[in-house]
């Protein structure tokens, strides 16, 4: 559905906002607070900025200078993306659990540092 759909857009994101509802609460607002966050300094409204499910376009990524490296990359790609005017979009995806947390390996204050510094420093410097 994502290959399908990608031809489309310069970055498509595997949106799992229908599973939110389903997710911890603790997980649940974080991922609802950094779409938020993520959106406001990208200038595109997305519901799910931290899923890992995402197809890139070559143009896309030989334009934009990625500074960050794990989970704060994936923020600071949206945020240049959208401030360079790269079209983004999202398409649903089925997980097979929806929670994560046995899987993760997202350290919840050093990562979400990181991807606060990634985001605001995307904005200001977004080439």
């Amino acid at each position: 559905a994502m290959l399908a759909a990608y031809e489309n857009y310069d970055l498509l994101i595997g949106s799992r906002e229908h599973l939110f509802k389903d997710m911890i609460p603790r997980r649940r607002r974080a991922n609802e607070f950094a779409a938020r966050a993520v959106s406001l300094f990208s200038g595109v409204e997305l519901k799910d900025t931290q899923s890992g499910f995402r197809v890139y376009s070559c143009r896309m990524l030989r334009e934009i200078r990625i500074r960050a490296e794990g989970y704060d990359a994936e923020s600071e790609i949206i945020v240049k993306a959208g401030r360079n005017g790269f079209s983004i979009g999202t398409c649903p995806i089925s997980l097979g659990y929806v929670d994560g947390a046995p899987t993760s390996h997202y350290r919840p204050f050093v990562d979400t540092t990181k991807i606060v510094v990634a985001v605001v420093r995307s904005f200001i410097f977004s080439a």
